[in-house]
């Protein structure tokens, strides 16, 4: 293994790849991974051809037969599409097998299935208020009233929680905690039941009849519009390869870099990646309070020197507001990202993990020395001026710009 200036390691294998073996090597990555993420033979042309299908056929039972129970085709959707979102709570299991890096890390805005969230919140929603039309507030009403409410809180959690770190194999958490993910499906699992009991009960026809067909229909025109969006949102890893290449040939970006790029979009972010700008911030802020420090003592530099009491004296109060509050941000982000690492200590494993976090915690140490030593330059500089205020007042001296002796007077 080779370890790039990016403080990667890259494998001998890529280093020695010809310009065109690399290109060839890029373009075989995005077909195998655009190949696992999509089923064999659907793309939108094919979910638009079943969609238009599937719609003609409920149209033509509609319009063969001059009476359909409107509620019944309710119930039976309902009943349907309940026994369907069971079906994709198990799904996971079927998925296939991948390889994981377990020192590595993604945020939950990453992981959050929108598509599933979206689709389940719509049919919760559309089933609450057409049911409530038909039989009020019944027991099948408050079901999908729940399972509505439910999913409207793992919006709620995606909001507040978008940026927080979770384990690379969290795909399909809707929150930052893996217990209450494992709590989660497991209520939402439990409601499914009785809704799908219920919504059958609730039908007044014999089953296999034309509004079983006409609900089918129904339920399989959202399931592939389901499959439209996971198609066009889901696949992240495959559209971020596309970027990639195009920056790879387009952009002068290194080949080191690129393969770093490659590895943080398949296999998750390093600590690195997920702490570099909490680290920036930090950074950036130290500069200007070491630039606030320099002013500081400028100002002790010149009461000393007998310049103008009163002006460095105002200028004392803006810099100490300015200084202070600086110091405050500095504080303040470096817990930040002593919170953030306890976060990925809980989550993720292995030695470069370990010896990553002892990097940044000693930065981080340093950081706050730094600004122990910058609190004591205040009252320092405090001290200086009381004396020299102290000392005009012994003599009964004026503390204006045009005291005698000030450099400022004309």
């Amino acid at each position: 293994m080779e370890k790039s200036k990016h403080n990667i390691e890259i494998p001998k294998a890529v280093t020695d790849l010809t310009e065109a073996e690399f290109l060839s090597f890029l373009y075989s990555e995005r077909e195998r991974e655009e190949s696992l993420i999509q089923w064999q033979g659907w793309n939108n042309w094919a979910l638009v051809g079943a969609f238009v299908a599937v719609m003609w056929n409920a149209f033509t039972i509609w319009k063969d037969h001059s009476y359909l129970e409107g509620y019944d085709v309710v119930y039976y959707t309902s009943g349907i599409m309940a026994i369907l979102l069971t079906f994709y709570s198990w799904i996971i299991f079927l998925k296939r097998e991948r390889g994981i890096d377990f020192s590595r890390m993604r945020w939950l805005k990453d992981v959050f299935p929108y598509h599933l969230v979206t689709i389940a919140l719509v049919c919760s929603i559309t089933f609450s208020l057409l049911i409530a039309a038909e039989d009020g507030y019944c027991y099948l009403f408050w079901l999908w009233s729940i399972l509505g409410v439910f999913f409207a809180i793992t919006i709620v959690s995606v909001i507040c929680y978008r940026d927080r770190v979770m384990p690379t194999y969290a795909e399909g958490f809707m929150f930052p905690w893996v217990k209450v993910n494992i709590w989660y499906y497991a209520v939402m699992g439990s409601l499914y039941g009785p809704i799908c009991v219920q919504s059958f009960k609730k039908v007044s026809s014999d089953i296999l009849n034309n509004e079983f067909e006409i609900a089918a229909c129904i339920s399989v025109s959202v399931v592939i519009f389901y499959l439209f969006l996971k198609f066009n949102t889901g696949d992240k890893i495959v559209k971020r390869l596309d970027v990639i290449i195009d920056d790879y040939i387009y952009t002068d970006v290194s080949r080191e870099k690129t393969i770093q790029e490659i590895v943080k979009n398949r296999m998750g972010y390093s600590v690195m990646d997920v702490c570099y700008r909490n680290m920036v911030e930090i950074s950036d802020l130290m500069i200007e309070c070491e630039e606030d420090y320099k002013r500081l003592d400028k100002i002790k530099e010149a009461v000393e020197g007998g310049e103008c009491i009163i002006a460095q004296f105002n200028k004392l109060q803006d810099e100490c507001k300015v200084f202070f509050d600086r110091q405050l941000k500095v504080m303040k982000k470096s817990r930040k990202l002593s919170k953030k690492l306890r976060e990925i200590e809980k989550i993720t494993i292995g030695r470069k993990t370990i010896a990553a976090m002892h990097a940044i915690l000693d930065e981080n140490e340093k950081v706050m020395a730094r600004i122990n030593v910058m609190k004591d330059k205040m009252p320092e500089v405090v001290n200086v001026v009381q004396k020299r205020v102290d000392g005009l007042k012994a003599v009964g001296g004026c503390c204006n710009e045009n005291e005698p002796g000030d450099k400022g007077r004309e």
